[in-house]
């Protein structure tokens, strides 16, 4: 509630530009298959290539998100949305790894596109019925979709060597291992015999450093959206926030040191405040 207002309040100032209207489906989400659909035609509606896509809090201020990844008191709130009038705001618990911080924010951008007013998400996966399951199929496949997993599967001879394929595939497309093993499943590269061996044989830190694995941190907390960020910085520029105000907006990632400094007031602003005879 508190990043929404805060959201709000940049919109309300003009000075966070309003997002366009949020992506709908074309058809209703009521299989895992109109699940898959919608999470490929949001990546098409977005430009995005086939492959894995970082800078995820970028990505999702582009359908009118606003994501927070902010390191929460409790480890069993993974994420939480709600809508605004004007586009939607999240909050994703910064204290949970990587991979699963990317899937929250994919989880609550389904919850976004499907036009649901709140939620809470109390660890993904655990409940919430057949509405979250669809939301979590929207959100793996817009992770990890399927004909660039299945192109990079054959590349890396995953039918051969499944486990160092599913290395590879979860650190480049920055899923938790559980995902990744899961949605190798669920696009029939693996049995369920097979997934849950390599589930079970959780990667260690040698299989990254023998396979030459780069890994990559996203969503790491403090951060704020980079156009909320900007909207914040002018808002105090314009004096329209103090610094006090745009530090705690900013949610850390700025100190009043590293503000830059304010605009110069025109002589005009000043004679509505002053009386100059």
């Amino acid at each position: 509630e508190t990043v929404a207002r805060d959201v709000a309040l940049m919109i309300e100032l003009n000075l966070l530009a309003q997002p366009r209207p949020p992506f709908r489906p074309g058809a209703p989400v009521e299989t895992v298959e109109t699940a898959e659909a919608a999470a490929g035609d949001l990546r098409r509606q977005m430009g995005l290539v086939s492959g894995p896509v970082w800078d995820l809090q970028r990505v999702v201020e582009q359908a009118g998100l606003y994501a927070f990844s902010i390191e929460l008191e409790t480890d069993s709130l993974d994420g939480s949305y709600v809508a605004l009038d004007i586009g939607g705001a999240a909050v994703v618990n910064g204290g949970t790894p990587t991979g699963r911080r990317r899937f929250t924010l994919a989880h609550e951008l389904g919850h976004h596109i499907l036009a649901d007013k709140f939620s809470d998400e109390w660890i993904l996966g655990v409940g919430g019925g057949e509405r979250e399951r669809l939301i979590n199929a929207f959100a793996v496949h817009f992770l990890m979709p399927r004909d660039a997993v299945t192109s990079r599967w054959k590349a890396l001879v995953g039918d051969r060597d499944p486990r160092p394929a599913a290395v590879v595939l979860g650190a480049e497309f920055g899923v938790s291992w559980t995902a990744a093993c899961a949605q190798l499943r669920n696009l029939g590269l693996i049995d369920e015999v097979k997934r849950d061996q390599i589930e079970h044989d959780r990667p260690r830190k040698a299989d990254y450093v023998e396979g030459g694995i780069l890994l990559r941190d996203d969503l790491v907390p403090p951060a704020v959206p980079p156009m909320f960020a900007a909207a914040v910085v002018k808002a105090y520029r314009r004096h329209k926030l103090s610094a006090a105000r745009a530090v705690e907006i900013l949610r850390g990632t700025v100190s009043v040191d590293e503000l830059p400094p304010e605009d110069a007031v025109p002589i005009d602003s000043m004679r509505s405040e002053l009386d100059l005879g």
